[in-house]
């Protein structure tokens, strides 16, 4: 018999929590209420959910940086999933690599919820350490699409995020800005490459590399991910 899957459900909206929880009922999940700010954090890890379902409806991020916060203290076990609720509206103004593993569209078709629901846990199975790139402060998990530095989400649109996973997953290898054009931005698009300079700034700007001590430029050639001892 497969395992019952437990879901935590963070909500501010009554309405939103009652329809999630008669839904998921029906598909065989348990569930649990956390309804934001007043959540019992205690209780949360006592009852160990394997999902943290968080409602974005609003577009609100504090349960996501309460959660994130928390688990990267230890007071949330790290096995806990997160999985965000968006309303077509919201989805507009969260940033793409917020830290989630995957999220669901509200007003939901039922049989997509439960998919991604499941697919979720699924994958989370099958993760091991060899998901986890780690250099120096930085982290890396190309499964999730996250980055993260000393354990805190990095913040980066769809094209730093891929910038960065290619320099990552080829450390020490000089690129020349045709060569990453070419890697990373592989659609044909016109485009020059100084694109490439804009986003190494950035880059450098959000994980806090500002003395380039990861992202290295080579004179003449373009640019190098370094190791870290």
């Amino acid at each position: 018999m497969d395992k019952v899957i437990s879901i935590m459900i963070f909500s501010q909206a009554p309405d939103t929590i009652g329809k999630l929880e008669a839904d998921l009922h029906s598909l065989n999940f348990l569930t649990m209420t956390g309804i934001y700010p007043e959540m019992d954090f205690d209780n949360i890890v006592l009852q160990n959910p394997d999902i943290a379902l968080i409602d974005f409806t609003n577009a609100d991020n504090d349960m996501l940086i309460t959660f994130d916060i928390l688990r990267c203290k230890g007071l949330l076990p790290k096995h806990i999933i997160p999985v965000a609720l968006f309303s077509i509206n919201s989805v507009r103004r969260i940033p793409l690599n917020i830290p989630v593993v995957e999220f669901i569209i509200y007003p939901y078709d039922i049989v997509e919820l439960e998919f991604r629901l499941r697919r979720v846990v699924n994958n989370d199975t099958e993760t091991t350490v060899d998901d986890y790139i780690t250099i120096g402060n930085l982290t890396i998990s190309p499964s999730r699409y996250q980055v993260t530095t000393n354990g805190k989400p990095v913040i980066l649109s769809y094209r730093e995020y891929q910038l960065i996973k290619y320099l990552m997953t080829h450390p020490n290898r000089v690129f020349s800005r045709e060569n990453l054009l070419e890697s990373v931005w592989e659609e044909n698009l016109v485009i020059g490459i100084r694109t490439v300079d804009v986003h190494i700034r950035r880059l450098r700007a959000k994980i806090g590399d500002i003395s380039s001590r990861y992202i290295k430029t080579v004179r003449g050639v373009g640019y190098t991910f370094r190791s870290i001892e």
